[in-house]
């Protein structure tokens, strides 16, 4: 069976040096590596197509991405999870 395609990307290497054992956790879910790596780029200003570029993905990979990021820190905007991202240092 192929895996879903929000799989798609996920085995690329990270450029941080965040492992999944201290992934924040929000709610009993853990952001994955790859999302804390989109979050701190989404934080820092990035816009999309610059993001999904730079790590390999599609715009609609990425735009998945976002979609667990927010879901995960139960904010409703990228402007909310850069907020949440900053506050608590993840960029």
């Amino acid at each position: 069976m192929n895996a879903p395609a929000v799989e798609v990307g996920a085995d690329l290497p990270l450029t941080g040096h965040e492992t999944t054992a201290n992934a924040p956790s929000f709610g009993g879910n853990r952001l994955t590596p790859r999302e804390q790596e989109v979050l701190r780029m989404i934080a820092f200003g990035r816009p999309n197509q610059e993001i999904a570029s730079t790590l390999l993905l599609s715009v609609g990979n990425f735009k998945v991405h976002v979609f667990h990021i927010l879901a995960k820190l139960g904010v409703t905007s990228r402007a909310a999870a850069t907020d949440y991202a900053r506050r608590h240092g993840l960029a």
